[in-house]
């Protein structure tokens, strides 16, 4: 992937994206816009999801949702997070993608030890 498009999509992460985790799926990166050609962007450098939302008033526009999870998405924030500039989505990035994994055991099966670590790094990350 060039430099160049990962530097305009932590553009489009800093100024119209979300990074989050949810608690079914983990890690995530969404993104909405007016603008069809941005979510497709996204879709096509990353993989994910698109999705139309529906406007809440008359006057609103139809907007489109880009969402990646998972994996994916820690790839992802590897690849644009030296690029973000908003110092919150960009801490929320490095913590994700430094320790998501070491976290959350892959077989999903916890020990009393790992499940609150797991819990204090959700803490620390919903604080940012």
């Amino acid at each position: 992937m060039r430099e160049e498009d990962k530097a305009y999509a932590a553009g489009l992460i800093d100024g119209e994206g979300t990074i989050g985790i949810t608690k079914r799926d983990g890690p995530f990166i969404s993104m909405s816009s007016t603008t069809p050609e941005l979510t497709d962007k996204m879709q096509s450098l990353f993989g994910g999801n698109i999705t139309p939302r529906q406007p809440r008033q008359p006057t609103h526009k139809l907007a489109w949702v880009w969402q990646l999870r998972g994996r994916k998405a820690l790839n992802a924030l590897q690849l644009m997070g030296p690029y973000l500039l908003e110092k919150r989505k960009k801490a929320k990035a490095l913590m994700l993608v430094e320790e998501w994994i070491a976290v959350t055991p892959r077989n999903g099966k916890y020990t009393v030890e790992q499940a609150a670590t797991k819990v204090g790094f959700i803490a620390r990350f919903k604080a940012i």
